[in-house]
């Protein structure tokens, strides 16, 4: 698996990183390790060149090494760090040229679910382009929706939508399949992008309650399909399952809006029916009893006397 390392002026920062980093990855060890700050007490700030040379080598392997930094001092020790490595070892330790928060979370994501490190590093330095959310970084227009390949549309029940985490989740999990994956938010009209990464999910901007279609093409596109339609049941780990639009095997993938359609139900498990509130077709529905009256009967009688007195 691809190595990263967090180069920082500040061992806070650097350190806040790396267990923000792992957050996004639950489940999966990334190798991560950082180099921050100078460890002399009295002077804190900045950089050590030999100890970022200690965190490339914590997490060197022949899969290669992603190395962040936030300034340009901080840049400067890790290029002097891989110097100090053998010539037939720097060709695999890259310092990437990428904003210190979002290319780590990018990068972690992708090394997550097992990408070699060219695409790692792009993955990462994709973070620094300002993407707008209906752009496609896919190279696709909405008039390629019917180039084939299967789908699912979701409708999202997260609280906060296809955030940081979910988003990780998804981004590792689809990368493990070498099928392309694309989606699209329905619901805000923009474009489509590469699922299998950080950047292109983000900007799609899905919220809760947004249609989201994603299109599967390549020999594994099913079992992609299959995975992801698993962990949108568990919420994307927020434990809020999105809920499966109805589409008929005819009906192409579309630019519809409007409110969300009716979810399929029998597409989830019986667990996740009872958790977006629909019940179980085996599951009878008990009628529900009468309302109680407003008044108790002695209060009623008594007002209805005190009126005939009064009048």
């Amino acid at each position: 698996m691809v190595g990263i390392v967090i180069v920082s002026h500040s061992r806070k920062i650097a350190e806040g990183l790396e267990e923000l980093a792992r957050s996004m990855t639950p489940g999966i060890t990334v190798p991560i390790a950082f180099s921050g700050g100078t460890g002399d007490p009295h002077s804190p700030l900045g950089t050590d060149a030999s100890a970022v040379y200690g965190a490339i080598q914590a997490v060197d392997s022949p899969d290669g090494v992603c190395i962040f930094s936030d300034l340009g001092s901080a840049r400067l020790a890790a290029e002097t760090a891989v110097e100090l490595f053998p010539a037939e070892a720097r060709g695999r330790l890259v310092c990437c040229n990428a904003p210190l928060v979002e290319g780590v979370l990018a990068a972690a994501a992708r090394a997550a679910g097992g990408a070699d490190l060219p695409t790692v590093l792009a993955e990462a330095e994709r973070a620094k382009a300002d993407t707008s959310p209906r752009q496609s970084d896919t190279g696709e227009t909405d008039g390629d929706e019917q180039a084939g390949g299967i789908t699912l549309e979701l409708v999202l029940s997260n609280p906060h939508g296809l955030h940081a985490r979910p988003a990780a989740r998804m981004v590792s999990l689809l990368g493990r399949f070498g099928c392309a994956a694309r989606l699209k938010n329905s619901t805000r009209a923009n474009a489509w992008a590469d699922a299998k990464s950080m950047s292109g999910v983000l900007t799609r901007d899905a919220r809760k309650g947004d249609r989201v279609l994603f299109r599967f093409q390549g020999e594994d596109a099913q079992a992609a399909r299959s995975a992801l339609l698993e962990l949108a049941a568990e919420g994307f780990g927020d434990g809020s399952p999105a809920e499966v639009v109805a589409r008929r095997e005819s009906e192409a993938p579309s630019d519809r809006t409007g409110p969300a359609p009716t979810a399929l139900p029998a597409a989830l498990p019986s667990a996740a029916r009872f958790a977006t509130g629909r019940p179980s077709p085996r599951s009878p529905i008990e009628p529900r009893p009468p309302p109680p009256a407003r008044w108790p009967a002695s209060r009623a009688q008594s007002s209805a006397r005190a009126v005939r007195f009064g009048s």
